[in-house]
């Protein structure tokens, strides 16, 4: 190109330092042939047809997420891939953007989103360095990722899988294919979460695959059944016992169950005393008490808030079934 424009294209490059390209455009017009220059006046025969790959859609207007809407975390060091799918999401989700993995891991540990999508082959921090320090850390272990990449062998897959990536879509894909899968994810997640409020007997193993989770869940949820029938046990309570602050502990906690620290308390409270109740042992009366509650008539209010009836009821629907 630079050569049909009668212009010149130099390199000078040093190895271990990098490379300088020079390119010399000579300006106007004048050193163009009449059969070189391209007529204003005439009309093309038919379009040239549009082979990019990131080429944007005009159904990918930029939209207004809605308020609740989940966050998604974007890193992707193409320019126009990372606008292509920020296009395509920014209807259905809030997008928050990264140009590489360690600019994204900062991010990650800042924002807490709700799922990342991530390339592989970055500058900085690879993919697959990003997506092992998320799933590693605590504080952002619980964050689905998906993971883009052109690598389509088995084994970068299977490499994708072992460190913790929830999904791995091969480039170059259908920006559909994207779309459901990011929607799957988040929509386990919130199944999870109405399982977990209702379930008294779920496990910290079937709310989530990692070890860094399932441990940060039972240290919280033996602390809680511990000091059951204190009516002081409190968020700081929690938080001094598992060595995080309380506004960390937030965010764990509401990522993995839905809930704030505080529900998430009261709900451990309320499964421990269905499992009283069902053992036919105490009084109502009782339980509310036990379980640390400062009053049956308080009991009976968070109660019917969790299940939808009261204690009694509760208790006489299980007794028939």
């Amino acid at each position: 190109l630079v050569e049909l424009h009668h212009g010149t294209i130099s390199a000078q490059s040093e190895i271990g330092k990098g490379s300088a390209f020079t390119v010399l455009m000579p300006l106007g017009k004048q050193h163009f042939t009449k059969k070189e220059l391209s007529s204003n006046s005439q009309t093309p025969s038919h379009k040239a047809k549009d082979t990019s790959v990131f080429a944007l859609s005009p159904n990918y207007s930029q939209l207004t997420a809605p308020q609740n809407a989940a966050t998604i975390l974007l890193v992707e060091d193409n320019y126009e891939l990372r606008k292509y799918i920020q296009y395509a999401f920014s209807a259905q989700y809030k997008i928050i953007e990264a140009a590489d993995g360690a600019i994204g891991y900062e991010m990650a540990k800042d924002l807490i989103p709700d799922l990342i999508i991530s390339d592989v082959i970055m500058p900085n921090l690879s993919g697959i360095e990003f997506c092992k320090r998320i799933k590693q850390n605590l504080v952002t272990s619980h964050i689905p990722i998906i993971l883009l990449t052109a690598k389509v062998t088995l084994e970068d897959q299977l490499m994708g899988l072992e460190i913790g990536a929830d999904a791995y879509i091969t480039k170059p894909f259908n920006v559909k294919q994207l779309e459901l899968t990011t929607r799957n994810l988040i929509e386990t997640r919130q199944k999870l979460y109405k399982r977990f409020s209702q379930d008294v007997y779920i496990s910290p193993q079937e709310i989530t695959e990692n070890h860094l989770d399932q441990d940060f869940l039972e240290k919280a949820i033996n602390y809680i059944e511990t000091n059951i029938s204190s009516v002081e046990l409190s968020v700081e309570n929690l938080a001094a016992h598992l060595n995080m602050s309380s506004t960390h502990v937030w965010r764990k906690i509401k990522s993995l169950s839905g809930q704030s620290t505080t529900q998430f308390i009261r709900t451990i409270r309320l499964k421990n005393a269905i499992k009283l109740m069902e053992s036919n042992k105490f009084q109502l009366s009782e339980i509310g008490y036990m379980v640390g509650f400062s009053s049956p008539s308080y009991f009976t209010k968070c109660f019917r808030e969790q299940y939808g009836k009261s204690p009694s009821s509760y208790l006489a629907k299980e007794g028939k079934e």
